[in-house]
């Protein structure tokens, strides 16, 4: 998923994301096959207190700077923490 297509599928989902952040101040979410990040780092952007839990098959190679998001490697049906 690219920027462009990340602010629009938070835009269309706003209203919701928007209620659920309102009623949490430590709102999680999961992203499966979340790949290079986009969409989680443009949501980071409007919800500074979300955390993800994202889970991908290059995670064992990628480093998070960013200690709201939590990878796993996913592989085979076996899920494990990276880093």
């Amino acid at each position: 998923m690219g920027i462009k297509q990340a602010q629009c599928v938070i835009k269309a989902f706003s209203a919701y994301i928007d209620k659920l952040y309102r009623k949490s101040r430590h709102t999680a979410y999961i992203n499966v096959g979340a790949g290079d990040l986009y969409f989680d780092r443009e949501l980071f952007k409007r919800y500074k207190r979300n955390h993800v839990y994202a889970v991908g098959l290059a995670y064992k190679d990628m480093d998070s700077e960013d200690k709201r998001i939590h990878k796993y490697h996913y592989f085979g049906g076996n899920g494990s923490k990276v880093g």
